[in-house]
């Protein structure tokens, strides 16, 4: 996956599906995440339209995609571990929404993707733990092999953006080791993290967010 130029944005329109699929980037990450009010009608349109794209079915006031176009490679971004899907039950209990996204998105896009040699590609958030990689990796194992999909054609790109996460960047990597291809800072969320992590510690306070720039030693480190 050649990331040069990469746009972030919901799915949960067709005219941005379209815009974003046809703007000359190399990829486009479609969220399901931050990028994305979680309502019940934006998750099911953002499959909705990620289908049509895929499908090369989808017309919008801007155009319409068709077969031969060259288009933005596609990744998704499951919701983290964090959130609950509420609208599906399992024993009575809401399942995990990186669950819910990673399914809706392996049953309904990656056959149409692997029909057309493309890489079913993920953005992996908010990961806090190797234990947390290594149950994303065992999901997307059951998955694959649930679904038939060829070992090896699987990419995720896994986003630090938790401050004790920036600890354990190797053992993620390791146990996502199948189908890791890239680590990615989150600077606005690391700092984040870090009030939330040291918000008893006034010895370890931050000055204003827009001075924590990537040149900042820990964030460069």
């Amino acid at each position: 996956l050649f990331r040069w130029v990469e746009l972030t944005g919901p799915a949960n329109r067709d005219t941005m599906v379209y815009g974003a699929l046809t703007s000359g980037a190399n990829t486009w990450m479609a969220d399901y995440e931050d990028a994305l009010a979680p309502s019940w009608v934006n998750i099911l349109d953002n499959t909705v339209y990620l289908q049509k794209a895929v499908r090369r079915e989808l017309r919008t006031s801007r155009g319409e995609l068709t077969e031969g176009m060259k288009l933005a490679t596609l990744m998704t971004r499951p919701r983290g571990l964090h959130l609950k899907e509420g609208h599906m039950l399992v024993d009575g209990k809401p399942v995990s929404a990186t669950i819910f996204d990673l399914g809706m998105v392996h049953y309904h896009l990656t056959p149409h993707q692997l029909s057309r040699g493309e890489t079913p590609a993920h953005y992996i958030p908010k990961l806090e733990h190797y234990t947390e990689s290594r149950f994303v990796a065992d999901l997307l194992t059951a998955t694959r092999e649930k679904r038939n999909i060829p070992e090896g054609t699987i990419k995720t790109s896994i986003l630090i953006e938790n401050i004790l996460a920036t600890f354990q960047v190797a053992e993620i990597l390791h146990e996502m080791r199948e189908y890791a291809i890239a680590a990615n800072v989150g600077r606005w969320d690391q700092t984040a993290s870090w009030y939330h992590a040291f918000r008893n510690h006034p010895d370890k306070g931050l000055p204003d967010r827009h001075q924590v720039r990537m040149t900042t030693p820990f964030m460069r480190a």
